[in-house]
């Protein structure tokens, strides 16, 4: 037997609508024309690791010159962050002078994968580095110098 209490009364189903499942209504899809400059780009520059290029190497200007200041993130291992850089990845240091010089590319936040220290080879390391939009572009004295 029922209570009262789990009887659906008027003012708690829900009406249904014509043609579509009871429920809230559908999200409208945005073009990319109406998100443009509001959307996050994410990039992953699978360019190559290990000092060894997967992409011909006439692709790494366009990457560094094209790609690069439209993402909002990046996601470059050690190998690709020195050749978008041109910095030599060898200590923490020098990982947050390229991570500096992806910012003053445009990228907000930069994230070095896979990245290996001399004398350290027994871990593989990760850098992430984020520039707050309006903060004003990294500089020397970040890095202590």
């Amino acid at each position: 037997m029922r209570s009262a209490a789990s009887t659906p009364t008027p003012s708690t189903v829900a009406p249904a609508r014509r043609g579509r499942a009871p429920g809230p209504p559908p999200r409208r899809r945005r073009s990319a024309e109406r998100v443009r400059g509001r959307a996050d780009a994410v990039c992953d520059p699978v360019m190559g690791d290990h000092g060894k290029l997967y992409v011909p190497e006439d692709l790494v200007p366009i990457y560094r010159n094209e790609v690069v200041p439209r993402a909002t993130v990046l996601t470059p291992n050690q190998f690709e962050a020195e050749l978008l850089t041109d910095v030599r990845i060898r200590s923490l240091r020098d990982a947050l002078a390229a991570s500096d010089a992806l910012h003053a590319k445009g990228v907000r936040c930069v994230v070095i994968t896979s990245m290996h220290v001399p004398g350290d080879d027994d871990a593989i390391h990760l850098v992430a580095s984020r520039v707050h939009p309006g903060a004003p572009r990294p500089s020397a004295a970040r890095r202590g110098g």
